[in-house]
């Protein structure tokens, strides 16, 4: 009996020291690899867009759409931009990408068309998206 107790508690041993060691390279490999994957090129860190929307808020009336430019200036290195908003599906832009030299403005268009039963205060978020950085700026909007 005591044989067997021995063999069982070395098995035990053996099998957690093992679990141990596989678990321990696992998280130096992943914590490296997460390094690797999220460094970004040293020129990222100059990251510098302005959203900047001809007016911050806006009354809108239903059938009736309303055009709002945002201007967006890339104040570093040249880059390209995913355009897009987050808000009610009645609210579009255009356009959806944007290639900017540095020091570069372009206007990007939200245009707005209230459906039927759409009352009420919204927030829409327009942001610029590239490999190095994401801005958004939002517009208040009441229908």
């Amino acid at each position: 009996m005591k044989m067997k107790t021995n063999s069982v508690l070395a098995f035990i041993f053996a099998l957690t020291a093992l679990l141990t060691i596989i678990s321990l390279f696992g998280w130096l490999g992943y914590n490296n690899l997460s390094k690797i994957i999220s460094r970004r090129p040293e020129y990222c860190e100059h990251f510098s867009v302005d959203l900047i929307p001809e007016t911050y808020s806006s009354i809108l009336k239903i059938g009736q759409g309303k055009l709002i430019k945002v201007n967006m200036t890339n104040n570093e290195f040249e880059d390209e931009f995913k355009i897009g908003i987050k808000g009610p599906e009645w609210v579009a832009n255009r356009p959806f990408k944007i290639r900017l030299e540095q020091g570069q403005s372009e206007d990007v268009f939200i245009y707005f068309s209230p459906d039927i039963g759409s009352e009420g205060n919204y927030t829409v978020t327009v942001f610029a998206e590239s490999y190095c950085g994401y801005v958004e700026t939002n517009i208040k909007v009441k229908v």
